[in-house]
């Protein structure tokens, strides 16, 4: 292996430390148990450096193995960015929310999450573009997208904002991993798994939603009832893919040919009547509770349902800006009904008629797309 690899690694490694220290000296003034974050994520850095030059050997191109690259590349620098600040966000595992919702350190974690799944759109492109992808940044991105959706999950569980259910979520890919290791233990063969644009959104969208999670503008049961809503399409896809590469049957929800059936829902007259129910709740929200500045973005949102802009993405940001409304208006069942249905709207889109549907490529085609795809 070479010994600049090694270096240039070792480096990494002490950033990492740096980050920990860094973010100890911050927390220490606002938060009691700041030594708790500080060893918790240190536990997690030390468990993830031993992984990393571990799999250091792997750093070659899929078309050379024998060659290993003396420098780990700009998309696997990316990648090992995230690695912090998922660390420090599962060193909020031990610690209560504080009850100051207000405060900054109320929102760290959903700040540390949301800038690690946020540079995953961008390791595999940096990757392409300087030739540098490799089984390594193949391993790196599997790894992290698994463990950072983990962290999440159970740090939402943990403030009470998620079910039970959610947990299951997190532990898709292991569970998933396990299932394939008995299957072959068994004598079964593994069917490769088909490419999924579905799957890729719906993984995006699982990322987006448990950032959102643990804004700390938002609480039971609005949340609750929304993780239910999120986690069901995300279980059972995982369950199909299982049944499907172990053979238990012919396809999956995410096959070729289901995801034409999933084309054809997305642009069918569900999704075109859920963005009139979207239209019709926000017009209600809009005349109950005329405040500002939300209304402008009310109407903002609003004039984007009606003409099919960016459907998507409107979905998840109405999600937010309802929390925003929760604080001061009660939830009835107004309110229910406009979350369920933008959850319906970011999974489904706003169907026949849009104007412009961005994300759709965005999200099913990521920045962060590796040659090498993992489940």
């Amino acid at each position: 292996m070479p010994n600049a690899l090694k270096r240039e690694t070792s480096l990494v490694l002490l950033s990492w430390l740096v980050f920990a220290g860094a973010g100890y000296f911050v927390l220490q003034s606002q938060q009691e148990n700041a030594l708790v974050w500080l060893l918790t994520t240190l536990v997690v850095l030390l468990i993830q450096g031993v992984i990393l030059w571990r799999d250091l050997p792997q750093n070659y191109r899929p078309d050379n193995k024998a060659e290993i690259l003396s420098t780990l590349g700009l998309g696997n620098h990316i990648s090992l960015v995230r690695v912090p600040f998922i660390a420090g966000t599962i060193g909020f595992w031990l610690l209560p929310w504080p009850a100051d919702r207000a405060s900054w350190v109320a929102w760290l974690p959903a700040i540390l999450y949301s800038i690690s799944w946020a540079l995953d759109f961008f390791d595999g492109y940096a990757a392409r573009v300087t030739n540098t992808i490799t089984v390594l940044g193949s391993r790196l991105d599997g790894n992290l997208d698994g463990l950072g959706l983990f962290a999440a999950a159970v740090l939402s569980w943990q403030y009470g904002q998620t079910g039970w259910w959610y947990l299951l979520a997190a532990a898709t890919r292991y569970l998933y991993d396990i299932g394939i290791w008995l299957h072959t233990q068994r004598g079964g063969t593994v069917l490769a798994l088909p490419p999924s644009d579905p799957r890729r959104t719906q993984a995006a969208i699982q990322m987006i939603f448990l950032s959102i999670m643990l804004w700390p503008i938002f609480y039971p049961p609005v949340t609750t009832l929304a993780s239910i809503c999120f986690v069901l399409p995300f279980l059972l896809g995982f369950l199909s893919d299982f049944l499907y590469v172990t053979g238990a049957t012919k396809t999956s929800f995410n096959a070729p040919q289901i995801q034409g059936l999933n084309q054809w829902t997305a642009s069918s007259i569900v999704a075109f009547l859920n963005r009139g129910l979207v239209a019709g709740l926000l017009i209600w929200l809009i005349a109950e509770q005329p405040s500002w500045p939300l209304l402008i973005f009310d109407v903002l949102f609003l004039a984007a349902v009606v003409f099919g802009v960016a459907g998507r993405s409107v979905g998840l940001a109405l999600i937010l800006l309802v929390g925003f409304h929760s604080i001061t208006h009660a939830y009835d069942w107004h309110l229910i009904g406009l979350i369920i249905s933008t959850i319906l709207l970011a999974f489904i889109g706003t169907g026949p008629y849009s104007r412009w549907q961005p994300e759709t490529q965005i999200m099913a085609h990521r920045a962060g797309q590796r040659n090498l795809e993992s489940h």
